[in-house]
């Protein structure tokens, strides 16, 4: 069936449709994710097509994402002060390309009752399960994680230097270690995301 709105469109998909051209072949690949059109005739293409334009050209709406289910799993989004310290710095590097790290971001901001504890297997076990996750709801929580995030790192900043104001320089290398070298990126310096694009 073809989506009526993002909250149709599951992360995968939208994925996909991120990477997808113009042309008919594209356009025809993209509907085949939700309806068969290969066999129909042209008219009933064109109207696919039609539709599905208006859907992708729509405003994904803000919806509720503090707590989501996806299959059996719940997963609960994290207050920023609970990041750890490699997590907060995860989030930090990836958070500037969002789209091609998506899932990955979803995943050290959401945390779900099948965690074990072992941050990097728990990061590539939801990065999985979060291409099934409704693409509104990982925009939303993604754009609300990161407003709060931004809104924490300036209070923890701009406390520290009205506390300290003898700390200029530290706060400044502390603002230059942001920009560190991720605990998710492999030794050969490609993330956990192009991993499982090659997988």
């Amino acid at each position: 069936m073809l989506p009526t709105s993002w909250h149709d469109i599951n992360v995968a998909q939208m994925l996909e449709i991120s990477h997808a051209g113009s042309s008919i072949k594209d356009i025809t690949h993209l509907l085949n994710l939700f309806i068969d059109v290969e066999n129909e005739d042209m008219s009933v293409f064109m109207d696919a097509a039609v539709e599905f334009a208006k859907v992708l050209n729509s405003k994904p709406d803000v919806v509720p994402c503090e707590d989501v289910y996806i299959g059996k799993e719940h997963y609960h989004l994290r207050p920023i002060e609970e990041l750890s310290v490699s997590e907060y710095i995860d989030f930090d590097e990836f958070k500037d390309k969002p789209l091609e790290n998506l899932t990955l971001l979803l995943s050290i901001i959401y945390s779900a009752d099948g965690d074990t504890g072992d941050y990097i297997n728990d990061v590539k076990r939801k990065s999985k399960e979060f291409l099934d996750c409704p693409a509104d709801v990982a925009q939303s929580a993604l754009l609300f994680f990161s407003q709060r995030f931004l809104a924490y790192t300036n209070n923890f900043l701009g406390s520290l230097l009205q506390e300290h104001p003898e700390m200029k320089a530290e706060v400044e290398k502390i603002q230059s270690l942001l920009g560190m070298t991720s605990s998710l990126e492999n030794q050969n310096g490609t993330s956990q995301t192009e991993e499982q694009s090659m997988d």
